[in-house]
């Protein structure tokens, strides 16, 4: 199996390349383009309509915040009055978990029975006390918070570091003022970094607001970004930070502090290398660089190298660095410090593979140089791609992926090859011969699923066909969601069973947004992976489209497809995709 990854990961690469909507002059094109930024109005105010109609604040938060995302890209009023309407209502779910974790004070444990244990706690897990649960709700809010920052810092910053200070400035409560505390600086310099890039000054005054209580790692991704803006003004922040730098700091970790002065260091070397002639873009002086590398060889050498506080392989990797970077400044002093660590040689090149002093990749047997079959099928498939080629031409190399799938070890690895193949032979305009090969993937896929991997092989199966043979994909898509509706009932009956702490399901309703527990990240990961299937299908027949969400029967369920739909459809539109109006949504 292991062998196949490499070129299975070309195949999905090659599958589900599309292309944009395509500008043209004729009138047919032209009316279709319209017709088609119709419906997708349409179908915005459906999905608007769906959620104001779920049950949960929760799942409409995570949901309209989204659509204000995309439909930003499209329309920016529109985009920023939803997002303003998200806000206020996240806002005053905030206020409520807020109040609600302080009716608890410190060691309080709530009402629930924490000590009761047996066979099924122990298999499921125990149920939280009142205040657990508080906390959990307030935690999870706490990071969609950061969710709809960081989205709307996209479109704009300004407001998005607005939405941050003042929703931060909510919480009271005082363990999760301290846990803001840890958490919200990084964030904060992330959207203080998108603000440099449309006001320099603004961002470089907030940044030397932000180094206050020290200079950490996140403050030199904002020097770069700044740099790269306003150099003069991330020379002003950088001076601060040389001074706040040389401040001793008990409570910091001694490692943390090395890779700031080193990071701080490694910057301003970057910038002079760029610039050899000096001037006005250079962020640090060679006397400060020299400073700076002097604080770093002190500290390096000032460690306690006993034998029990001996730095891991690890620290030693990252010390070899700082002593490479160090000796363009003060060989003698990266000298002490190869001395003083007498194993670093042998640690690092044992940890990196890589030779200390080279750089090079330490060799320990002969390199296989012969090409794979693998390797050859889907060079040649990249080679056809966009160029005219006969039958006769395509017919070794369909002859060599038919031997490839049939030595596949799995049925999902020659479903995937197969596709892989037959959508290339498309572009190529050989359609006859792509269906084929797509009827041949679709005899290893079976048509009555009765587990995850069936479903998942009617997946792979939908990919080939919607850059192949569009019309022959819907009705699979359709059948797969009409048998999947009782498996997702089944689920959510044994979610609310096993579920004591509503953290997936609240009110009956699954939390499939920002809100929906740990497991989620991991499952939008998994649907993001459909945006290249859904969009041709979508461009293909979209009223088709649209009603196949409806089918499903639940309504949070029919709104997460329906999302799948616009994420397709609305994400970041490629430069010759016509603005999509929306005014007058309601």
């Amino acid at each position: 199996m292991k062998k196949f990854l490499p070129f299975l990961a070309l195949a999905l690469l090659l599958a589900v390349s599309t292309t944009a909507f395509p500008q043209t002059e004729d009138q047919a094109q032209t009316e279709i383009a319209e017709e088609r930024k119709k419906q997708t109005l349409r179908f915005v105010r459906e999905t608007l309509s769906d959620i104001s109609n779920l049950r949960t604040a929760e799942n409409r938060i995570s949901f309209t915040s989204e659509i204000a995302a995309l439909l930003w890209y499209h329309d920016e009023k529109q985009g920023r009055d939803l997002f303003n309407a998200t806000t206020d209502e996240f806002k005053s779910l905030l206020s409520l978990y807020n109040s609600q974790v302080n009716m608890y004070t410190e060691g309080d444990n709530g009402t629930a029975d924490v000590g009761r244990r047996g066979p099924m706690m122990v298999m499921l897990g125990r149920e939280y006390n009142s205040k657990e649960q508080a906390d959990k709700r307030l935690r999870t809010a706490l990071g969609v918070r950061q969710h709809i920052a960081m989205s709307l810092a996209e479109h704009e910053p300004e407001m998005a570091m607005n939405f941050f200070s003042s929703t931060g400035s909510m919480i009271t409560n005082p363990q999760f003022t301290e846990y803001l505390d840890a958490r919200d600086p990084q964030l904060e310099i992330q959207l203080i970094a998108r603000i440099a890039a449309t006001n320099a000054s603004r961002a470089a005054e907030l940044g030397r607001k932000s180094i206050d209580g020290g200079v950490k790692m996140h403050h030199i991704a904002l020097l770069k970004s700044l740099h790269a803006r306003d150099p003069e003004k991330a020379r002003e922040l950088g001076a601060l930070m040389l001074t706040r730098a040389k401040r001793p700091t008990v409570d910091r970790d001694q490692y943390d502090r090395l890779a700031v002065i080193h990071g701080m260091l490694n910057l301003g070397t970057s910038v002079q290398n760029e610039n050899q002639a000096g001037g006005d873009k250079l962020l640090f002086t060679t006397a400060e660089l020299r400073e700076l590398a002097e604080s770093l060889a002190t500290e390096i050498l000032a460690l306690d190298d006993s034998d029990e506080d001996q730095p891991g392989a690890y620290r030693i990797y990252q010390i070899a660095g700082y002593a490479k970077l160090i000796e363009k400044y003060s060989p003698s002093r990266a000298s002490q410090i190869r001395q003083k660590f007498k194993d670093m040689k042998e640690i690092v090149e044992n940890f990196s593979g890589l030779d200390i002093e080279s750089g090079n990749e330490i060799r320990t047997g002969a390199e296989d140089d012969e090409t794979s079959d693998e390797g050859e099928v889907f060079g040649e498939l990249k080679s056809i791609e966009g160029a005219q080629v006969s039958a006769e031409q395509l017919a070794p190399l369909v002859t060599k992926a038919r031997g490839l799938a049939a030595s596949a070890p799995g049925r999902m690895e020659k479903v995937m090859i197969l596709s892989a193949v037959a959508t290339q032979i498309a572009k190529a305009d050989h359609r006859e011969l792509s269906i084929e090969l797509m009827s041949e993937a679709a005899a290893q896929v079976p048509m009555n699923p009765k587990n995850y991997q069936d479903f998942m092989l009617m997946g792979a199966l939908v990919s080939g066909y919607a850059h192949v043979d569009p019309e022959r994909a819907f009705p699979i898509i359709e059948d797969a969601i009409m048998r999947g509706n009782g498996l997702i009932s089944a689920f959510v009956r044994v979610g609310e069973f096993i579920d004591l702490n509503e953290e997936m399901i609240v009110d009956g309703e699954v939390q499939v947004g920002g809100f929906g527990g740990d497991f989620m990240p991991g499952m939008k990961a998994v649907l993001q992976m459909a945006n290249p299937v859904i969009k041709p299908l979508a461009e293909t027949d979209f009223a088709r489209m649209a009603a196949l969400t409806n089918r499903f029967d639940r309504p949070e369920t029919r709104v997460l497809a329906k999302m799948l739909v616009l994420r397709a459809l609305l994400d970041k539109p490629s430069p010759d995709f016509e603005m999509l109006s929306v005014d007058g949504l309601d």
